[in-house]
């Protein structure tokens, strides 16, 4: 998990060289050593590291992992839905019907489950979504869905993700 824990750290800061390597790092390692469904739920703790910069063949290969493993929704923990790494990396592979796929499960997951940081985060994939097929006004309700659960949890790197992106919108 430390690894993985390392690469989101790394990235969520800005750091992508450290973030790149830990997330090579921790393939290495868990190739080697550990079973498929433990490799997934270690996964989690670095899931936008890895969708933001893995290379492709390493994003293909750990996609393939967690959809091989469906059932799979949760890391209890961390109360991370799964769906949300499956769709950042099926945006990164460029598989949009499949992220929308992804993000709408978990966001009724996470609906459910009231974990509310991960449902921002689904609002923010299906935003990009909306985005990447020319849905701009969509897109901007989405985020704004975001930034509001965002706002209320007083999670500053992803609202200010959201902002961000809606400038981006605007523009």
């Amino acid at each position: 998990m430390l690894r993985s824990a390392q690469a989101r750290v790394a990235f969520s800061a800005g750091d992508e060289a450290t973030a790149r390597k830990a997330i090579l790092d921790w393939r290495e390692r868990h190739l080697r050593t550990w079973n498929l469904p433990l490799r997934i739920v270690v996964l989690v703790g670095g899931d936008e590291a890895v969708a933001a910069l893995a290379e492709e063949e390493v994003a293909r290969e750990i996609y393939t992992e967690l959809v091989a493993y469906a059932p799979i929704r949760f890391q209890p923990r961390m109360a991370m839905s799964v769906d949300a790494v499956r769709g950042g990396l099926a945006l990164r592979l460029g598989l949009i019907d499949e992220a929308e796929a992804h993000y709408s499960i978990g966001l009724e997951w996470t609906e459910r489950e009231r974990c509310v940081i991960e449902q921002g985060r689904c609002l923010q994939g299906l935003a990009e979504v909306a985005e990447r097929r020319g849905r701009h006004a969509e897109a901007m309700q989405l985020l704004d869905r975001a930034g509001a659960i965002f706002q209320q949890y007083g999670i500053q790197l992803y609202l200010k993700r959201v902002l961000a992106k809606k400038e981006i919108l605007r523009a």
